[in-house]
């Protein structure tokens, strides 16, 4: 799956601001506290499994996986039974592909609301940013520890379109900043496998 996450760099100023590279790290702590919890929206998964058996869940939750890379497959548990729930779509509309092809293994299969992950991003992320004019721009990941996963510098730009390869970093919550000169921006990405 592929996600663009747009980054406007006149959002924010911090201009004459001498502690620039502490209030990023400041920012990137209040960042980590807010997206500790799973950040979820309203939206549609295709429930293909319920029951009351957890290891026959989880069975059909590996094929389906392994069948439909490119869906997230999830085991939800609510007393007494089990739910296996497939994809993060924002619409029905969006879910009926993969309701067809998961009608012809699980023929119970359907379309239920539930809460889903916003953007998970698999293997790339398309950046795009538009900005005035950027001497210097510095793009860089952290995880939501600090921990840096990428970094690439730009000189005399006014507009970027690019793939960030996200492949082999660990599922999680990262945050994607732009940088240049005192001013910055950062935008939340969700890394998830299928």
């Amino acid at each position: 799956m592929r996600y663009r996450i747009i980054v406007s760099l006149s959002a924010f100023f911090l201009l004459g601001n001498p502690a620039f590279a502490q209030d990023v790290q400041q920012d990137t702590v209040v960042a980590r506290e807010r997206y500790k919890r799973p950040v979820l929206v309203p939206g549609f998964r295709v429930q293909a499994y319920t029951g009351s058996s957890r290891q026959q869940a989880m069975n059909i939750r590996n094929e389906i996986a392994e069948k439909f890379p490119d869906y997230a497959a999830y085991v939800v548990y609510k007393q007494p039974t089990f739910r296996v729930r497939v994809g993060d779509f924002r619409s029905r509309g969006d879910a009926q592909k993969l309701l067809r092809e998961l009608k012809e293994l699980y023929s119970s299969s359907f379309i239920v609301p539930d809460d889903i992950n916003p953007n998970p991003v698999d293997q790339t992320l398309f950046l795009k940013a538009v900005l005035k004019y950027a001497d210097n721009l510095t793009i860089f990941i952290t995880d939501i520890n600090g921990q840096e996963y990428y970094r690439r510098f730009f000189n005399n730009i006014t507009y970027l379109d690019f793939p960030i390869e996200v492949s082999g970093f660990r599922n999680g919550i990262y945050l994607v900043f732009a940088v240049t000169g005192d001013t910055y921006v950062y935008k939340k990405m969700s890394k998830h496998s299928f």
